[in-house]
């Protein structure tokens, strides 16, 4: 029906709602969360997007938070807002060789 760019290398998505969350990332670095407002599936526009601190391979949303799995980090963002998502925290596997 309708269709919106996305960047090189697209890793999960998850839907909530009228919004489909993208993870991807790109040659230049970039990285992070595309979120798509898809309400008006001829013309999906995106919402929002934010940066994450690896390379995002894969997410799910669950009543507006957003979980992230990022290189080997649990990254958690409120996106009740999509155009506005918010840091909540993150948790990282502790490594017994380097910690």
């Amino acid at each position: 029906m309708g269709w919106i760019a996305l960047p090189d290398n697209c890793t999960g998505q998850s839907v909530e709602g009228n919004y489909v969350y993208i993870t991807a990332f790109s040659d230049d670095g970039l990285s992070g969360v595309m979120i798509i407002d898809v309400s008006d599936p001829m013309l999906p526009v995106e919402a929002g997007a934010f940066t994450t601190p690896g390379m995002p391979q894969g997410l799910c949303v669950v009543d507006g938070i957003a979980y992230i799995a990022d290189n080997n980090a649990l990254v958690i963002y409120d996106v009740s807002n999509p155009s506005s998502p918010q840091p909540l925290g993150s948790w990282t596997l502790w490594d017994p060789v380097t910690n």
